[in-house]
């Protein structure tokens, strides 16, 4: 399926655009006083907490979103913010049915590009522009502010959540088990790959199954192959073009950077959950029936954190801890990621929009989403840290050092051909059945440089 047609036909595509840049700047004017707010914004967001609730890790009663909103609500009294909650299965379906029908005015949103592609989200330089409380580069980290851009650098289409790197999490305990020396602060693949060999099989105090490396298969493949290329020195070179247009893009799969990380991930693949190509494998992830001595790729520690604020219970605290992902021979590597809080390019109440979608992406709620689910911050300063939080801190220092690779940014390639393939030659490891990588990289190519071809005719 074309880029440019992702999911409408081209010429609804170039309607929507159209109608976008006629839409003229005069309804997206910041208002100049925003306690006068008024109207109903409805906010989409994916598997969030909306409501209070009772967290099944700890039993302890947390607050929901709508109480983190309730200050921003005070200051504006005449202005309804309402939530669509939806959850990860089938979300980009259901959020293209909602920008297109015009049913959120503000979205949480992970497919954002694609999207602006299609006309369906206003990009925000106008609104930026006029309002003089809120400067990028002061509110946010250096590393997160081009994550909100689009694919041609120049324009903004959001702000942002989180920000999520991508860290190793190592299992102290089993490596106790196992007689494994620990793991070092900046592991390589190699290391990595010699140690899970070790801690694979029926742990010796416990007689139970242990796995001497986990990553999440379905969500994790594409940036635990960002960072293994970054760590084999090509980030740069194994796809070279402008990804802002497609046509422009050369494909060198047989680079010694992309074959040496599809090579480790197949020599890996006999010491993961047999379940991991399909999100299996991770029911006790983090908690005391743990099985998987490293963790690859993990976002967040909201497990351990939990049991130590809610229970007051630190033994998970000292089990699991973090070690610096893959890097390159630069010292860069590992991606970084955050969905940013877009707007509607139907929405009919812009200012009040503009509005939320600050508050939402601002220190207080980004502060609310630390302490309650260990979400690291985008925001800058980070004042508001725990002193005894050792996760978080790891989280925010390693961002500094990560970047991203254009060609794999969520472009579309990457969940419908690139993922698959990887999927496809690892199953055929789990299968034991021999593996020409040479061939497969050959189809591989080929599906890249059609698929690059299409682009835009």
């Amino acid at each position: 399926m074309r880029w440019r047609r992702w999911f409408l036909g081209g010429w609804l595509v170039v309607l929507l655009i159209v109608m976008t840049a006629c839409s003229g700047s005069q309804d997206w004017k910041v208002s100049g006083d925003p306690a006068q707010l008024e109207g109903k914004v409805v906010v989409n967001t994916i598997d969030f907490k909306i409501d209070d609730y009772t967290d099944p890790v700890t039993g302890a009663k947390m607050p929901g979103l709508k109480t983190a909103m309730k200050p921003f609500l005070k200051q504006h009294p005449h202005l309804q913010v309402e939530f669509i909650n939806i959850p990860w299965q089938d979300y980009n379906t259901k959020q293209q049915t909602m920008l297109m029908s015009g049913q959120a005015d503000v979205f949480y949103l992970p497919q954002f590009r694609a999207f602006y592609e299609q006309g369906l989200i206003r990009p925000i330089d106008d609104l930026l522009r006029q309002d003089t409380r809120l400067k990028l580069s002061s509110r946010y980290q250096r590393s997160v502010v081009p994550l909100i851009k689009d694919r041609t650098g120049r324009h903004t289409l959001g702000l942002p959540s989180g920000a999520f790197s991508r860290l190793i999490t190592v299992d102290n305990q089993l490596f106790r088990d196992w007689g494994v020396e620990p793991l070092s602060s900046r592991p390589t693949p190699e290391e990595v790959l010699a140690k899970a060999k070790r801690m694979t099989g029926k742990n010796p105090r416990t007689g139970e199954q242990t796995y001497g490396l986990y990553w999440d298969g379905v969500w994790r493949t594409s940036t635990l192959l960002e960072s293994l290329i970054s760590y084999y020195g090509g980030r740069n070179e194994v796809v070279t073009g402008d990804v802002a247009r497609p046509r422009t893009l050369k494909f060198h799969f047989h680079h010694p950077a992309f074959m040496k990380s599809v090579q480790w991930m197949m020599a890996a693949t006999p010491y993961v959950h047999p379940g991991f190509l399909v999100s299996q494998g991770q029911e006790n992830l983090f908690t005391d029936r743990n099985q998987h001595a490293i963790v690859l790729e993990n976002p967040n520690m909201e497990v351990p954190w939990k049991q130590y604020v809610g229970k007051k219970d630190a033994r998970l605290l000292h089990r699991f801890s973090l070690r610096v992902n893959f890097k390159g021979p630069d010292g860069l590597g590992s991606p970084i990621s955050t969905t940013p809080w877009c707007i509607s390019a139907k929405t009919r109440n812009p200012s009040a929009a503009w509005e939320v979608a600050k508050f939402l992406s601002g220190p207080q709620i980004q502060q609310f989403k630390y302490e309650n689910e260990m979400v690291p911050p985008s925001v800058q300063p980070f004042d508001f840290q725990r002193k005894d939080d050792p996760y978080v801190p790891v989280y925010v220092q390693n961002a500094k050092t990560n970047t991203t690779t254009p060609w794999l940014m969520d472009m579309p390639y990457q969940k419908t051909i690139l993922v698959p393939w990887v999927s496809k030659v690892l199953s055929q490891v789990q299968q034991g059945k021999r593996v020409d990588l040479n061939n497969e990289i050959d189809q591989l190519q080929q599906r890249m440089e059609q698929w690059a071809e299409e682009q835009g005719r």
